[in-house]
C-alpha cells in the first residue's frame, strides 16, 4: 500500500489531513494553497525558519521550498480540538534531511477556521 493511501486511511477524522499529508510528502504548493485561507500566518522555527503573514500562494511555495530536501519517514496526527467554527490540530513529522542524513522531528500546529469550508489561517512549527 502506498504511503499516501496508508496515511489517508489512518487520518480520515482529522480536518484537511489528506491534503496536508500529500503536500508534505509530495512537496506540492498547489495542494497547500487549497488548504490555506487567503492570508496565512507562519511561525516556523529552524530548520524551516519561516515567519510572517503572507498571501497563501507565497506561504505555500515558501513552505514547500523549505521542506524540499527532507524525506518524510513518519507522520502522526497527535491532537484535534474543534469548537464551532474554529479548530486546532497537531501533526508530528519525522523526516530525513537529504544533505546531512540526519533524522529530524518536527511538530506542526494548524489553526483553522470554517468559513464556509475549513481553511488554515495560522501555522506554527517547532523542532522537538
Amino acid at each position: 500500500m502506498s504511503l499516501l493511501l496508508s496515511l489517508f486511511i489512518l487520518s480520515q477524522h482529522y480536518l484537511l489531513a489528506p491534503s496536508i499529508q500529500k503536500a508534505l510528502v509530495e512537496k506540492d504548493p498547489a495542494v497547500l494553497v487549497s488548504t490555506f485561507r487567503p492570508r496565512v500566518e507562519l511561525d516556523l522555527e529552524a530548520p524551516l525558519s519561516l515567519t510572517g503573514f503572507l498571501p497563501r500562494a507565497i506561504a505555500a511555495t515558501d513552505l514547500c521550498r523549505a521542506i524540499a530536501r527532507r524525506d518524510v519517514h513518519r507522520i502522526e496526527w497527535s491532537s484535534l480540538q474543534v469548537e464551532d467554527n474554529l479548530a486546532v490540530q497537531a501533526l508530528d513529522v519525522v523526516w530525513k534531511d537529504q544533505l546531512t542524513g540526519e533524522l529530524q522531528a518536527y511538530k506542526f500546529i494548524f489553526f483553522m477556521v470554517k468559513d464556509p469550508e475549513w481553511g488554515i489561517y495560522s501555522l506554527r512549527g517547532r523542532r522537538f
